[in-house]
């Protein structure tokens, strides 16, 4: 058997860790690493600047391409602006054939358009002059029928009053009627002589101009007149005046019931008063002969009295002599009492039946307390008249102006 010496191996020796070198060879690189990423970076490189440099033949030729090319570009917009200029002379020659055209059919048409507009402007005129003729007429119809009722109104006698209230009422209802028949003529009429005078601008006629100024002259005053016509027919058939005539003709029939009604009422309230008067003047009358009649008995007692001896009798007679004078002075209490009562009758009216009667006493009161100015309507119309004979006289101008025989109308 073999000894150790002779079981020698150099492949039987003892192995060594790894760890021991591959740990500082790791610890190495990153020291190398951290030591690399540490170096500053070097800066980029600039691109070194190139001088441009050009002779002068070149210099030339490059400036004659600029003039080329700025050329080319001068001569395309040249052309375009007079593309441009041609299409806008095309488009006003149009427009100016267009317009000479409206010019040549307004120059004709102009002045027998404004002869038709006038016509219906002296159409509106007459109904303005009628109108204010139907006005004034109205306006004078309930004048004459209001005047006579002045007793009546002071008696209020309502019932009496109905019939010519009902007429009165229609009358001022029939004037409001004319007068918004006129403001609605005048507002046409304005109308009517602003497009009118549009039309005239066409004619160039100063005779015919030195017409329609005339009319608007005489349209301003007219105006004007109207003005303080409506001022004064509404301030007449209008607020307290015409809300009384509107409140007794709604509800007629309640308010002469309610006139009657109270006066029934103050009459039976009255008669009932004097009926309690003359029950309490009787009870009074009664107890002052109560008082008399003690006053009678007391005084014979007392003389009695005074010729008596004392005794029985005198006794009994001073005890019936006290009790007389309780008993007066009971009697007059009474009569006292019965006197205040009697100063305390009185009636009183229901409160409100009696502001009813008031109200309705109030209406009448109010009745026709203002009249219309029958001088400023005739003032209005003979301003309208005057406005009519001005459109007159511009027709006939418009018939004798430059325009072609056929269309003058006779």
């Amino acid at each position: 058997m073999s000894t150790s010496e002779e079981d020698y191996s150099p492949f039987d020796e003892e192995k060594k860790n790894r760890m021991v070198w591959i740990v500082p060879s790791v610890l190495l690189h990153v020291i190398f690493l951290i030591v690399w990423l540490s170096l500053p970076e070097e800066p980029p490189r600039k691109p070194s600047t190139r001088k441009l440099i050009i002779n002068s033949q070149q210099a030339e030729q490059l400036q004659q391409h600029v003039e080329d090319a700025n050329l080319l570009v001068l001569h395309s917009k040249v052309s375009e602006l007079q593309d441009i200029k041609q299409a806008m002379a095309k488009i006003r020659d149009n427009k100016m054939n267009q317009l000479r055209s409206f010019e040549q059919e307004m120059i004709e048409v102009a002045p027998r358009d404004a002869r038709d507009l006038f016509h219906q402007f002296m159409s509106a005129q007459m109904l303005i002059i009628q109108n204010y003729q139907e006005l004034l007429e109205t306006i004078n119809q309930s004048e004459s029928r209001s005047i006579p009722l002045a007793d009546l109104i002071e008696e209020k006698n309502l019932e009496a009053l109905m019939p010519s209230l009902f007429e009165i009422d229609d009358l001022h209802t029939l004037a409001h009627q004319k007068l918004t028949a006129v403001q609605e003529q005048s507002d046409i009429s304005f109308a009517l002589v602003n497009t009118g005078e549009v039309q005239l601008d066409w004619i160039e006629n100063p005779a015919v101009m030195h017409e329609l100024a005339e009319l608007k002259q005489a349209m301003s005053g007219a105006r004007e007149a109207k003005n303080k016509v409506f001022s004064n027919v509404k301030s007449a058939y209008g607020g307290k005046p015409e809300q009384a005539l509107n409140r007794l003709t709604e509800v007629p029939d309640d308010f002469i019931q309610t006139l009657k009604d109270y006066e029934q009422h103050l009459l039976d309230g009255q008669a009932e008063l004097e009926k309690k008067q003359t029950e309490l003047s009787g009870k009074i009358a009664d107890s002052e002969n109560k008082v008399l009649e003690l006053e009678t008995q007391i005084k014979s007692a007392e003389t009695q009295l005074k010729t008596m001896e004392n005794g029985k009798e005198k006794n009994a007679l001073t005890q019936n002599l006290k009790k007389l004078r309780g008993q007066l002075k009971s009697a007059k209490r009474k009569v006292g009492d019965q006197k205040k009562a009697y100063g305390r009758l009185k009636f009183s009216p229901d409160r409100k039946l009696g502001n009813k009667y008031k109200a309705i006493h109030a209406y009448m009161d109010n009745l026709f307390t203002k009249s219309p100015q029958t001088e400023w309507i005739t003032q209005a119309l003979q301003a309208q008249r005057q406005v009519a004979e001005a459109s007159k006289a511009l027709l006939e101008t418009l018939a004798q102006s430059n325009v072609s025989p056929a269309e003058v109308q006779p």
